[in-house]
């Protein structure tokens, strides 16, 4: 969910923690050279689920880590175990009220769009945050 501090309180757990903090969205972007809004018009969901996937499968084989993810992430059966596999998860629930941009269908943020469209609401329990932590000494 935009808005709802999953980048924030992912920087800031790592922090505590001594880990380094990922977000996955930030890293797709990093690799591609484009945004992630970019990727949705050109490949369309699909292709960008594919690339998060990736990145996902990636960054969780990497110990010591906070990664911070979009609430369309879970939506990938291979996403959901590669996180609760390789980590500890973490669900931060944030009511859209308390959200700096509350969803709706049409929302340009595609996380926003899985989450709703998984849910057939706008108060999903997809759109929670995600988080994970991977540390061989917890």
């Amino acid at each position: 969910m935009m808005g709802a501090g999953k980048t924030t309180v992912g920087r800031q757990l790592a922090k505590r923690l001594g880990k380094t903090f990922y977000d996955a969205d930030r890293e797709i972007e990093a690799r591609t050279g484009v945004r992630v809004a970019v990727i949705f018009d050109i490949e369309g969901e699909a292709g960008f689920r594919k690339r998060e996937g990736e990145v996902i499968e990636q960054l969780t084989a990497l110990n010591d880590i906070v990664l911070a993810t979009g609430g369309g992430a879970v939506l990938d059966l291979r996403n959901r175990d590669n996180l609760k596999t390789r980590g500890f998860v973490i669900y931060l629930h944030a009511p859209h009220r308390y959200c700096g941009s509350a969803p709706v269908p049409t929302s340009p943020d595609p996380c926003c769009r899985a989450a709703t469209r998984a849910s057939g609401s706008r108060r999903s329990t997809l759109s929670a945050i995600r988080f994970i932590a991977r540390s061989r000494t917890w």
